[in-house]
């Protein structure tokens, strides 16, 4: 059983978690800082399978330089719709490899030269290389994962306040307590901060382990939980 946690429910408890009035400015002032950590915190350890998103943009003829969306934060794959014009929902999906910068200008050093994209390379976080350069308007689809919105006033719930509420309460005592008593000198008091933290740390290892189990990537690239007992590889 879990938790389930509205960001109203979420102020109310991390109020009286660290004793303190929900009114009382300070309280109000890390607030947004507190759910930022705790909330980054979680989806850079867990990878969760619940980020990931699958986002279209254009690709223009005789361009090789695409604009990669913004709400991607991390690149999974890319997928080019053919034929040109269609919508993934109608398209053929042709899925383009990786390869670095250096690559494909040596590879493919001719940008004037245009066909169905085969390539892809990343210049930087906004900003990709096609290759051959597009021969058509073609819809290119982007799949990774993305960084959602933050539990707010305004997103009143969140996959995290949902789903790993457990977790989230660990992470934002973490922050609220080390807060309260200074990071620096939270070593030296085991019953706030890092009391938490050791909690955390074990809660996110469970975590990770079922977010493995539902991406299939557990023992022998199962969805199933490890055993010391189950060792031979399935077939």
């Amino acid at each position: 059983w879990t938790l389930i946690m509205t960001y109203a429910e979420y102020v109310t408890l991390m109020a009286t978690m660290l004793v303190v009035e929900e009114a009382n400015p300070e309280f109000q002032t890390i607030l947004p800082q507190m759910i930022n950590y705790a909330e980054q915190r979680i989806q850079r350890d867990l990878d969760l399978l619940a980020d990931f998103v699958a986002v279209t943009s254009p690709a223009t003829l005789g361009s090789r330089n695409i604009t990669v969306p913004v709400s991607i934060d991390i690149l999974d794959s890319v997928n080019v719709i053919t034929p040109s014009g269609s919508s993934p929902d109608v398209g053929e999906r042709v899925s383009l490899q990786r390869v670095s910068v250096e690559f494909m200008n040596y590879a493919w050093n001719q940008t004037s030269v245009t066909g169905a994209p085969t390539w892809f390379a990343l210049l930087n976080r906004t900003v990709a290389y096609l290759a051959p350069t597009p021969d058509a308007n073609y819809t290119v689809e982007w799949v990774g994962q993305t960084n959602p919105a933050p539990l707010s006033n305004s997103t009143t719930t969140t996959f995290i306040s949902l789903n790993l509420s457990d977790i989230f309460i660990a992470a934002s005592m973490v922050f609220g307590s080390g807060y309260q008593r200074d990071f620096g000198s939270q070593a030296d008091d085991p019953k706030a901060a890092v009391s938490w933290e050791m909690q955390y740390q074990t809660l996110i290892k469970s975590e990770a382990v079922q977010e493995f189990r539902r991406k299939a990537q557990s023992v022998s690239w199962t969805p199933y939980s490890p055993t010391p007992l189950a060792q031979q590889s399935r077939t």
